[in-house]
């Protein structure tokens, strides 16, 4: 039973949820969450990877990153659950250009020495470089995360390409997202 909440659909997810998931196994092989909001397919990956206060990075909120990837305010508010409970530090965008400083991520990865490695995010409208984070995370000795949920459609539908991810990498979606 999902229980109380808010769905902006003609489906209830009891409806879908059963074909979203034939659907994302037929595309990424297999799956074993089923979530109704975005940030509850990476808790467990979390809670299943990380102790409190083991470290991850993803991408900035303010630059197109997900809260759900340890967003704290620019005053150091904790606002999310993964900032609350894990150390995280966010790899911004090169505010000329809007897209992910590569090098300057792999820097601060390498310094800070991330248990988990997040790409993906809410409003980042540039491709990503799968292949580049797997090089740093692999450099850095953490586990690359690739959260989907906001560009899953696209690459179910192949406008996007999913590459590069070795077989121990975790690929994180919502089957209610869209995109």
């Amino acid at each position: 039973m999902f229980g109380w909440i808010y769905w902006h659909s003609q489906y209830t997810p009891n409806q879908w949820a059963p074909l979203n998931h034939h659907l994302i196994c037929c595309l990424v092989g297999c799956i074993t969450i089923t979530s109704q909001i975005c940030s509850f397919p990476n808790t467990p990956v979390y809670t299943g990877l990380l102790l409190p206060g083991d470290r991850i990075m993803g991408l900035d909120t303010p630059s197109g990153g997900n809260t759900s990837h340890g967003y704290y305010t620019p005053h150091g508010r904790k606002v999310s659950s993964a900032s609350i409970f894990f150390e995280s530090l966010p790899y911004k965008v090169n505010p000329q250009t809007g897209y992910i400083d590569y090098e300057k991520l792999e820097e601060r990865a390498l310094d800070f020495r991330p248990k988990i490695l997040i790409c993906g995010g809410s409003s980042y409208s540039r491709e990503w470089d799968y292949g580049r984070f797997r090089q740093i995370a692999d450099k850095c000795g953490a586990v690359l995360l690739c959260d989907m949920a906001q560009i899953s459609g696209l690459i179910a539908a192949k406008a996007a390409e999913l590459e590069d991810f070795s077989p121990t990498s975790i690929i994180s979606t919502d089957a209610g997202q869209e995109s």
